[in-house]
């Protein structure tokens, strides 16, 4: 059986400040070849880059840099930052919704979630939250964000096509990070304070 061709992984390196961006060729077999970064591109961000999303169908890359306080934007094809917009302090995770080309992404030290829009690459506003807010999930189906307040012990639930909060979950003890099945409809919280990780009905 033939492995898909290339596999890119995007790796947001806290030491460099930098993108690596390393092309694995696949062949048949147990044998892999896998290209050196130094023959790839490495693209600069900004300062302490700790959060990434990529856009499939833009073929962009978000990238939160956490002591810069901003969200590079890099163009995949050309391997170059188009933008770093300026966001809240000290942004921690970005999540994105392909299909309306909105950028979230959580500022730990604002209490706040920057929305950006993909297609201007501008801050539309920033959502007030819990404290130190980490993950973040997107619910494509419902058109829902949810935001792991650590500090607070919270989960904010945020409607996306006003970004006004449903809601603030109290289930969790320091929840961390989130991640979402649409296809299910099911939330999945990873919960340092009580060493599990919360399934609840998104």
């Amino acid at each position: 059986n033939h492995l898909p061709e290339f596999f890119y992984f995007l790796l947001a390196c806290l030491i460099f400040f930098s993108i690596f961006v390393f092309n694995i060729s696949a062949q048949e077999g147990s044998e892999q070849k896998v290209i050196s970064p130094k023959s790839n591109p490495i693209i600069n961000s900004g300062s302490f880059p700790i959060g990434i999303d990529i856009n499939p169908i833009t073929n962009k890359l978000y990238v939160a840099n956490q002591f810069s306080n901003t969200i590079s934007v890099i163009d995949i094809d050309k391997s170059k930052v188009e933008k770093n917009i300026d966001v809240g302090n000290s942004p921690y995770d970005v999540d994105l919704n392909p299909f309306s080309n909105r950028i979230y992404a959580s500022n730990r030290d604002s209490d706040t979630i920057s929305v950006i829009d993909g297609f201007t690459n501008k801050e539309l506003t920033r959502i007030k939250v819990g404290d130190s807010p980490l993950g973040i999930g997107i619910n494509l189906g419902r058109g829902w964000v949810y935001v792991a307040n650590l500090d607070s012990n919270t989960i904010t639930v945020i409607d996306a096509i006003d970004n006004h909060i449903i809601k603030n979950l109290k289930y969790a003890s320091l929840p961390y990070d989130i991640v979402i099945n649409s296809r299910t409809n099911k939330v999945y919280v990873s919960d340092l304070g009580k060493d599990n990780v919360l399934v609840l009905d998104g």
